[in-house]
């Protein structure tokens, strides 16, 4: 196995911990660029996976813009932003070369907020792993 494969490995299961501590449906994981590394999905299986993906990469292109705009103060260069909709809630988050998209579905939509922390530490882990390319 090489060791991009594993970094690849790691990011999913990243990703996974990360969905299932915050109760997400769907998380893709995309570069600053917009373009697709990675996305976890609550029904993998699922015929809208795809669809779902491609909306969460349309969207993160859109709000990452946005988020660039911010200023931060922080070091890490992370920002994020929460948005309700009538299906749910999408968490957006911007570290230094990485955009996620997470999406929340019922109960669960309510407390996306409360991701905010979480998504924060798996977007450091992922940008550590990643860090040989940067």
């Amino acid at each position: 196995m090489d060791e991009e494969e594993s970094i690849n490995e790691t990011t999913e299961k990243i990703l996974r911990i990360l969905m299932e501590r915050a109760g997400a449906s769907d998380i893709v994981l995309t570069t600053e660029e917009g373009l697709p590394c990675c996305s976890v999905h609550e029904h993998k299986g699922s015929i809208n996976v795809e669809g779902t993906a491609a909306l969460l990469i349309d969207t993160i292109k859109s709000i990452s813009s946005l988020l660039a705009l911010q200023s931060v103060e922080s070091e890490d260069k992370f920002r994020h932003m929460n948005i309700r909709t009538e299906q749910g809630s999408l968490l957006i988050c911007r570290s230094t070369n990485f955009t996620m998209a997470m999406k929340f579905k019922g109960q669960a939509a309510k407390r996306a907020g409360l991701a905010v922390p979480p998504a924060k530490r798996a977007l450091e882990e992922v940008e550590e792993l990643f860090k040989i390319f940067f």
